[in-house]
């Protein structure tokens, strides 16, 4: 996404399933599963399904300036540089499946004013909203993350209360 009027997607050069495909390195795939991991559970291969999905509907926008295996190598550059997960721990948010106040998660996050989107999930009978994204705005050419602007942190589809942040 850019912090010039949203995201661009669905170019040409659309692609299969991005493990498979022999575009990625094992490295640059070993590090997406760690950086950019799937937080939406599912599938044979959730992550892999996850990117295939980024590459196809944003990715595909770079192409001009970014091959496939640069778009994904820069994406984990960006996710390492600000490590949202150890950001969110610093704040005694982790994923261990339990609640935590909306407002406590967009503090924590204050400084890139992200967009965060839940989705429902069922457990132990009850529904809980539960973090399925934590969209960050980069620049234009990947160079680097900045804020999305908008005056603090976006929630979509999250509630007004408590949200679940589960393990990936």
């Amino acid at each position: 996404m850019t912090n010039s009027g949203g995201s661009p997607q669905n170019c040409p050069d659309r692609v299969g399933d991005i493990r498979r495909n022999g575009r990625l390195d094992q490295a640059t795939l070993g590090a997406m599963d760690r950086q950019w991991p799937n937080l939406k559970r599912g599938g044979r291969d959730p992550n892999s399904q996850f990117w295939t999905h980024e590459w196809n509907t944003h990715g595909t926008c770079s192409r001009s300036t970014l091959a496939l295996p640069a778009y994904f190598r820069r994406a984990v550059d960006r996710a390492s540089s600000v490590d949202l997960l150890r950001l969110l721990r610093s704040n005694r948010i982790q994923p261990d499946n339990r609640l935590y106040r909306r407002a406590d998660i967009g503090a924590a996050l204050h400084r890139y004013n992200p967009r965060v989107k839940c989705n429902d999930v069922r457990s132990g009978g009850r529904t809980y909203k539960q973090i399925q994204e934590i969209r960050l705005c980069v620049q234009r050419d990947g160079s680097r993350v900045v804020s999305c602007g908008g005056g603090g942190t976006r929630f979509t589809s999250c509630g007004g209360g408590t949200i679940r942040f589960s393990r990936p």
